[in-house]
């Protein structure tokens, strides 16, 4: 539990989803769950870049009403790619 936005960040790589006006929530790029296909629990996402990374791959989104790109990192034999 980071006592502030800085320290998430200085941390580690993190991405910021936008919740509202107000509302923000900060998470690592490990944690994004991604799908080949459309699922209901889910945001939509354009890839805009694939960068391999040893044993992982990190893929840049953009999504839809997001300033910010969103970062996932998957195994290099993940279903997704």
């Amino acid at each position: 539990n980071p006592a502030s936005e800085f320290v998430y960040h200085f941390l580690g790589d993190a991405n910021r989803l936008q919740l509202d006006e107000q509302r923000s929530v900060l998470f690592r790029p490990h944690e994004v769950s991604l799908s080949c296909e459309a699922l209901a629990e889910h945001l939509a996402g354009e890839v805009r870049d694939i960068r391999p990374l040893g044993a992982l791959t990190r893929v840049t989104l953009k999504v839809a009403g997001q300033a910010e790109p969103i970062e996932a990192e998957v195994g290099n034999d993940h279903a997704s790619l």
